[in-house]
């Protein structure tokens, strides 16, 4: 798993990453790792690490391993390890991981819901 206590992310260990341009409607399922640059109105399922990079914007229901947010999310955030709203971030929905951090700096809009510990 790539480490994610850094706002640095190398895209080039990112197994799919959906640019900038690119603008989608849908749902989304990965199951390696994805960096989301530009628009998804729809859910997104991930059994990895998603990261949503600061133009990206996303409408609708996100799940993954580990959620790192640098762009906007309307809706709810679920994450089997761990949710990073990074302070370049924006959520509008409510947040629930066993492990929940937020920047200084970062916009929260909902409620926030620790977990118990992943039992995979």
């Amino acid at each position: 798993m790539i480490e994610v206590r850094s706002n640095v992310v190398d895209e080039d260990q990112i197994d799919t990453v959906f640019a900038e341009d690119m603008e989608f409607r849908g749902t989304v399922r990965a199951v390696k790792s994805f960096m989301v640059k530009g628009r998804i109105e729809g859910s997104i399922q991930s059994t990895s690490d998603l990261y949503i990079e600061e133009a990206a914007w996303i409408r609708g229901e996100v799940r993954a391993d580990v959620v790192v947010v640098k762009g906007s999310v309307i809706g709810p955030i679920t994450a089997t390890h761990t949710i990073e709203l990074l302070s370049e971030g924006s959520v509008e929905g409510d947040l629930e991981a066993p492990e929940i951090t937020v920047e200084e700096g970062a916009f929260h809009k909902g409620e926030c819901r620790r977990t118990g510990p992943n039992q995979e």
